[in-house]
């Protein structure tokens, strides 16, 4: 049984390996497609300030546009007074003069503001640029490096798996079927060492009587977990 325990903990430390392998590969999409993400969050943010630049910008022009009319609107009341020679219309005319007077001020105020907005904006659009710019870079850099790094773990995937072959034919007959059952619903998971009688995945300690039958050549599975278990070397 002592060889079966070797073979054991060799298929357990295999299985481990290539599961190990298997999730470092498989990081890599998924670490480019955060990446990926990342950089298309940029873009809408970086494309939403040009475009509320852009609205700004319009709306000044708007406004001074607005206003210009309105201040030809002041020059050409202020030009009628003279003509008017009722008091009636006199107050009328003030009375529009002073509204135009109070447009411009709240135009120009407007103004004002939505000029402080675009310096804001024309000064924030640079940083996201340059955001967007590094987080290319470290995609660029990412998928490079992470293309050489996947193919080093691929072949090292192949040759485990190729050793995984070769240690599971010299598995014992009678170990096989059971094996073969829990590696198919458990993958690596199907095993587990025990240590100071105890299995370690589940930490439910074994019987003495399971000790004897590792002891003795028998396969044992533990009581909580299901899995095959087996003795460290210095347990033997």
């Amino acid at each position: 049984m002592a060889n079966a325990l070797g073979i054991l903990r060799e298929l357990h430390r295999l299985r481990r390996h290539i599961a190990a392998l298997q999730e470092e590969i498989n990081r890599v999409p998924v670490k480019i497609r955060a990446q990926q993400t990342r950089i298309a969050r940029l873009e809408e943010e970086l494309k939403a300030a040009h475009d509320a630049l852009m609205h700004v910008k319009t709306t000044i022009r708007q406004n001074e546009g607005t206003l210009k009319q309105t201040h030809q609107q002041i020059a050409k009341f202020e030009g009628q007074i003279d003509l008017i020679q009722s008091k009636k219309e006199n107050d009328a005319l003030q009375h529009e003069i002073m509204h135009c007077r109070k447009q411009a001020g709240e135009l120009e105020d407007a103004i004002l503001e939505e000029m402080g907005k675009a310096e804001e904006m024309t000064t924030h659009i640079p940083e996201l640029e340059k955001a967007l710019k590094a987080a290319k870079d470290e995609l660029a850099r990412f998928e490079t490096t992470s293309k050489e790094r996947v193919a080093t773990l691929s072949e090292e995937l192949r040759k485990t798996q190729e050793q995984l072959k070769e240690v599971e034919a010299t598995l014992p007959p009678e170990l096989r079927p059971t094996y073969e059952r829990l590696v198919g619903s458990m993958g690596e998971d199907a095993l587990s060492l025990a240590r100071n009688n105890t299995c370690t995945a589940c930490h439910t300690a074994l019987t003495e009587q399971q000790r004897n039958d590792l002891l003795s050549g028998r396969l044992v599975l533990c009581k909580a977990c299901g899995r095959i278990v087996y003795l460290a070397d210095e347990a033997l």
